[in-house]
């Protein structure tokens, strides 16, 4: 899976490439840098409006006594997507404002979040009863009986029965 991602990232910009020519053909080719620079404007726009409304709503959570995971998706959904933005393509821009609408938005939150809690889960069970390995024959039990012994050599039985030493009071 991350071999798929490596070369998207590497195909990418030779996407954006290829969109941009495609665009000036529709556009022309002042058209098409003039909508490069409007995305990038609109990118600029977009993460400094983002501040004070990610404020806002991480302060109403807490209030409410929620932790605001949401609203902390929303603001890193936000800000991927005025990043985007502020990266010339086409490409970033159609990306960005399909990460702008909510239920979009709401479809990436809700994946995300069942693969944190699968990921939290598997990992509080390996932590609990260790990795699954179904050959391992590892169950080896020790049994023994234990004695407290104090610091001077006797143990509480001893004391009870009166069987310490006197001790030597300087």
């Amino acid at each position: 899976m991350a071999w798929i991602f490596f070369i998207f990232l590497l195909a990418w910009p030779f996407l954006e490439l290829f969109v941009l020519v495609q665009m000036a053909g529709i556009l022309g080719w002042p058209g098409a840098i003039f909508g490069l620079f409007a995305s990038a404007l609109l990118g600029l726009v977009v993460l400094q409006k983002n501040n004070l409304s990610i404020a806002a709503g991480f302060q109403r959570d807490l209030n409410r006594g929620e932790l605001p995971l949401r609203t902390l998706f929303d603001a890193a959904a936000a800000a991927f997507s005025g990043l985007l933005l502020l990266i010339p393509g086409y490409l970033g821009t159609a990306l960005a404002l399909l990460l702008f609408l909510p239920p979009v938005r709401s479809l990436v939150y809700g994946e995300l979040a069942l693969k944190a809690k699968t990921r939290m889960y598997a990992a509080r069970t390996e932590a609990r009863w260790g990795p699954p390995d179904p050959g391992a024959s590892d169950t080896t039990i020790i049994e023994g009986d234990f004695t407290v012994v104090q610091p001077d050599g006797h143990t509480p039985a001893d004391r009870k029965n009166g069987k310490t030493p006197p001790r030597l009071l300087l």
